[in-house]
């Protein structure tokens, strides 16, 4: 349904629907001087809107307040507003002349020296020229005002040319007098969903609900570790490698550093590289050793800082975007970053490289990591839920 908006006497913006503002123009509250918009932010007075049928009134409305403005001299301040919107200061002299030559009708808007807004109709004093009809070409026939003809898709133009307010300001004095318009009591409810900084976001969609599912199938798996002797350790990687998968993809190409299929493809194999290394090293001797030994774990440490700590970075920079206030906790990311040295050593550990500090180190991975992946797990919701609306 299209909208439109009218300015009342106050210079308030009021909401209404097209067959809404049909209505007020009968009843006269909208007059053929009201100021009205489109939904586009074009204004013009509403007399020059197609269809509008006004109620002319040339005295007050019983209740409807009353200046007691008669100027005490000639020589007091006015102001009146012409169809351009102009501001125009008059005497009072001149403005009871004004209006016995016509050129003020009873629906202008005029203002008092002390800044006071009203329509002239409300203004002791003034006598008005009644207006005579004249004989015009009639128009050609316009479908009736229902609510059919505002059609969502495709509303038909209620002007008569395809731009009339070429030269049409809009009206000058709304934003001042009222910068917070009072709403409509036509105007619908908008629904607003607030998010306090820090709030752990809600998960609706199925998406989300299996983001859920794999972060607790991780910490469970690491959980386990411990009572089952590691044997839970390659279930606790498998899902690592899926929610980093699934992290990854939630941030855009612009934005990632590099790409979910690489971290995950990387991942796989550095860790099966890790874990065969007591094999393939047999074939290694002297410096061979050393340097390939350098070069795996040096990789390695780099996909890790990537992998843990580029991530929490890029998706707060994601989130940061999209005007979400949720941020994940980079510190644990760099953490794991750390760890993971203990990670890797523990598994290829023996008696020469610490097998407690090691193992030590390994378990601070894991049990960081659950605490990081919840933090990337709430972050990557509220991506879900912002996406999904």
């Amino acid at each position: 349904m299209t909208q439109w908006y009218y300015y009342n006497e106050s210079g308030e913006k009021i909401e209404v629907t097209g067959a809404q503002l049909k209505e007020l123009a009968k009843q006269g509250t909208v007059t053929r001087d009201t100021i009205v918009e489109t939904e586009e932010g074009k204004s013009a007075p509403a007399r020059r809107v197609k269809g509008l049928k006004f109620l002319e009134m040339t005295q007050p409305e019983s209740g409807q307040e009353v200046i007691p403005a008669e100027p005490k001299t000639k020589t007091s301040n006015w102001f009146y507003y012409n169809e351009n919107g102009e501001r125009i200061a008059v005497t009072g002299g001149q403005l009871k002349g004004l209006a016995k030559a016509g050129m003020i009708t009873p629906g202008t808007l005029v203002e008092t020296e002390d800044g006071k807004k009203t329509l002239a109709k409300t203004v002791k004093g003034l006598t008005f020229v009644a207006a005579t009809p004249t004989q015009q070409t009639p128009p050609a026939p316009v479908p009736p005002a229902t609510m059919e003809n505002y059609n969502v898709a495709s509303p038909p133009s209620p002007f008569t040319t395809p731009d009339p307010f070429a030269a049409t300001p809009v009206n000058p004095f709304a934003p001042q007098s009222n910068p917070l318009p009072s709403p409509s009591p036509f105007a619908q409810p908008i629904p607003v969903v607030s998010v306090s900084s820090g709030a752990i976001p809600q998960a609706n969609s199925p998406l989300s609900k299996t983001f859920n599912r794999y972060f607790m199938w991780y910490w469970i798996c690491v959980a386990a570790m411990i009572p089952t002797c590691g044997i839970t350790h390659i279930g606790a990687v498998i899902f690592m490698f899926v929610l980093l998968y699934q992290a990854w993809k939630l941030i855009p190409a612009d934005i990632a550093r590099t790409t979910p299929g690489i971290i995950v493809g990387m991942g796989v194999v550095f860790f099966l590289v890790m874990l065969l290394f007591p094999f393939w090293a047999n074939f290694l001797d002297g410096w061979i050793f050393t340097l390939v030994f350098f070069f795996v774990f040096s990789a390695y440490l780099s996909w890790m800082f990537i992998a843990f700590k580029g991530l929490g970075e890029d998706m707060n920079k994601t989130l940061m975007q999209r005007e979400i206030p949720y941020r994940v906790k980079e510190s644990l990311g760099l953490i794991c970053s750390i760890t993971s040295f203990g990670f890797a050593c523990f598994v290829n550990a023996s008696a020469d490289v610490g097998l407690i500090v090691n193992g030590l180190m390994f378990l601070a991975f894991f049990i960081v990591s659950i605490f990081f992946f919840k933090s990337v797990k709430n972050g990557a919701i509220a991506l879900i839920e912002q996406n999904s609306t």
